[in-house]
Parts: C-alpha cells; sequence; structure tokens
C-alpha cells in the first residue's frame, strides 16, 4: 500500500503531513503523520528521553474527515507553511484554508506563486479567489447515480467524486437529488454559482452544475425535473463569445424514440438557432453502431441522431472522437450487465469539434458507484486555437 503526501506543513520545530492512497474503489483513505524532530535538538538529553517526536494518526475515510481530523488536532493548521499539495485534492484544499480566519494568506499565497496553480485557484492582487479566465482547458462530465447515489457516505459520495476526479467545469447529472444536499459544510461547497436542479420524482431529478459561469433556469415544463435546461450569457469558446444553452435530458421510460423527439421538439422552440450544448441519459442509443457490433441501431435511434447533427448542428463527442469503433458500455442492463448499451451522451455543436481534445468513458472504479458509467469531454479552448 502507498502512501502519498496529499498535504504538507511546516512550522518551528518540525512539520505535518496529511497522508493518502486510493482504495481499490476509487475512495480514498487518509493519515496524519507529525514530525516534530527539529524539537529534539533545542533539549538536552535528558529533557528529551521518553518523548515521542514522530507520531501517526488512526486512518480516516475521505477528505472531509481527513480535514476534520486536522482540525481537532491543529486548529490552526491553515496558519502554517504549506511545501507540498497533491494536484487532485489542491483545489478543495486551498479553498477550505483560505476560507480560514487563522490563515496566513502570504505563505499560501507564496507557495501558489512558486507551484502550478490548481484548477481553480488563482492569484488576485492580495487574494487568492476563484477564477477560469486564464484556463485552456474545459471539461464537461454526464453522469447517471442511479437513484439520488449517496451523499452524506463520504467513501462513496457521487458528487464529490466526480469533482474529486474530473475537476469538471460543467456537469450534467441525472437521478441526483439536490446537489448542495452532497456537500453539506462549508468547506465542500460547490462555488460560487449555485446549480440548478429540479425534482423529477419524489426523490431525484436532473441538474446542471457550472463552475465558471453563472446559469440562468430555463423551464421545460413538459418534463419538469426530467429536462432541465440552462442560459450562460457569454460563453467562450476559441475567438467566440456569445450565449450558450445547456440541456441535460434524462428520457422518462416511455416511448423512448416519441419521448426523445418530443424534448428535442421543446429544446427547438427555447433555443431556437442559438448554440445548444445537449447531454445526458437518452435510454436511447446514442452514436452510431459499427458493423462489426453485435447489436444494431434502430431507424429511430439513427433518424434522431441525425436530426441532431442537421437541425440542431449537434454532433457526438465520443464518436467524434472514436470514429469507426464499437461503442463502449455506458449502462449495466440489470437483465445484463454485460451488454454493450450505450445510451449517454454529450452532443456538442459541431463548430466546437477543433476544440475536442478528448471524450472518454469511464468505467474502471464507477462499476460500485451506479449503473452507468461518466463520459468526460476536454476542450482546449484557447484563443487562437485552429487545429
Amino acid at each position: 500500500m502507498k502512501w502519498i503526501n496529499v498535504l504538507e506543513l511546516c512550522a518551528e520545530g518540525g512539520s505535518i503531513a496529511l497522508q493518502g492512497h486510493e482504495n481499490e474503489n476509487g475512495t480514498w483513505s487518509f493519515k496524519r503523520l507529525t514530525n516534530e524532530s527539529a524539537m529534539a535538538d533545542l533539549l538536552s538529553e535528558e529533557d528529551a528521553k521518553g518523548l515521542e517526536f514522530k507520531s501517526e494518526s488512526k486512518i480516516v475515510e475521505g477528505l472531509d474527515n481527513a480535514i476534520e481530523m486536522l482540525n481537532v488536532s491543529y486548529p490552526n493548521w491553515a496558519n502554517l507553511y504549506p511545501t507540498e499539495l497533491y494536484e487532485e485534492f489542491s483545489d478543495r484544499i486551498c479553498k477550505y484554508a483560505l476560507s480560514q480566519k487563522s490563515c496566513n494568506r502570504d505563505a499560501w499565497e507564496e507557495y501558489l506563486s512558486l507551484t502550478p496553480v490548481p484548477t481553480s485557484v488563482v492569484k488576485t492582487g492580495n487574494l487568492v479567489t476563484r477564477a477560469f479566465k486564464s484556463k485552456t482547458e474545459f471539461k464537461i462530465v454526464t453522469y447517471n447515480l442511479r437513484q439520488g447515489g449517496n451523499d452524506r457516505n463520504v467513501a462513496g459520495n457521487h458528487w464529490r467524486k466526480v469533482i474529486d476526479k474530473f475537476s469538471p467545469d460543467l456537469v450534467l447529472a441525472q437521478e441526483t437529488r439536490d446537489p448542495l444536499t452532497y456537500f453539506y459544510d462549508e468547506q465542500n461547497s460547490l462555488g460560487e454559482y449555485p446549480p440548478i436542479w429540479e425534482l423529477a420524482n419524489s426523490k431525484w431529478g436532473s441538474a446542471i452544475l457550472s463552475t465558471q459561469h453563472k446559469l440562468t433556469s430555463i423551464s421545460v415544463p413538459e418534463f419538469k425535473g426530467w429536462v432541465v435546461g440552462a442560459r450562460i450569457a457569454e460563453f467562450s469558446i476559441g475567438d467566440v463569445t456569445k450565449p450558450l444553452f445547456v440541456f441535460c435530458i434524462h428520457t422518462p421510460s416511455i416511448e423512448y424514440f416519441n419521448t426523445v423527439t418530443a424534448i428535442l421538439d421543446c429544446i427547438k422552440s427555447i433555443a431556437g438557432d442559438s448554440d445548444i450544448l445537449i447531454g445526458g441519459d437518452f435510454n436511447i442509443t446514442t452514436a452510431v453502431r459499427h458493423s462489426t457490433e453485435f447489436r444494431r441501431n434502430y431507424p429511430e435511434g439513427l433518424a434522431i441522431i441525425e436530426r441532431l447533427r442537421t437541425e440542431f448542428g449537434l454532433i457526438n463527442a465520443w464518436q467524434a472522437v472514436h470514429p469507426n469503433t464499437n461503442l463502449p458500455q455506458t449502462l449495466r442492463h440489470t437483465r445484463n450487465k454485460e451488454l454493450p448499451y450505450h445510451v449517454d451522451g454529450i452532443f456538442i455543436p459541431i463548430s466546437w469539434l477543433r476544440y475536442l481534445e478528448s471524450c472518454e468513458v469511464v468505467s474502471e472504479g464507477w462499476s460500485e458507484m451506479s449503473d452507468h458509467n461518466p463520459i468526460v469531454a476536454t476542450f482546449n479552448v484557447q484563443p487562437g486555437r485552429c487545429t
């Protein structure tokens, strides 16, 4: 079992390290190490006799519990000097440390100025705040949590894992409770822009989260909670800035092809000819299958894919990156978990293809979380990019 330093803090007399390791199921375990050996040099041999200068805490599950463990033992740890941060957790740790009254901002800002800036942290004047204008990478995730997933169970918190694993800029989530209920204390907030969420039934619904843009809710009353819409007033990709309509869809379990067609009719009536992004769980095959595949497309499904291309100007991001490739499994159906159902997708404007760097269906570490796999599309939105 390999432990790595997630956070190391330096103080007079020694250091504090928060170490972690990733478990087989994708969750993380943590422990705290303290090393106060430097104090031994200040003590006589007699005074140092019997004292322990190194210690190791019990193991806790999840970063939330690890931070709480630090708070209990060292309430003012944010006042110490950071010397190491593990990239995957740097956003959350920095944000929490900088929110504390005891934070030594000069020390944290100095560290950030000497190291690669975490995904959502940049220096502005004398503050470190969330901002994204300097980012060239933009990441979209669509994911069906399955019946609300887990919230308070830190080790299996679906939303927390999505944020930790992918550092997404835009999340389209289905079968989710209110995203804010998965982040139940201050340091686990989802940022300055609240997500949009609507209930589809008595337990869960669909949601859109944007970590760098304010969302204006768009009502789709015909499919309340199954389809959630939002408008971004100014969305920049490359050298173009314009409004963007975003729709997260989860097709109800009735006459899938007719229902998807009706959903697209609603979206068209709302967004018109504006740029549109659509993603989610369509409950129909979302891409054209290769001729060698065991499963086949239905004609009605192919007609919907063609409509998305010709009428909406949208293309399946995964298939754009992986042409002439068998479709990977996005859904493990309860009746047969081996069949490669490919019912989830992210449909992007064709004009975005030049910026699309990757799109992957991520399965490893997610099979115990839900019957769906997340899809992650990554773009290089740097101005002037033309390849």
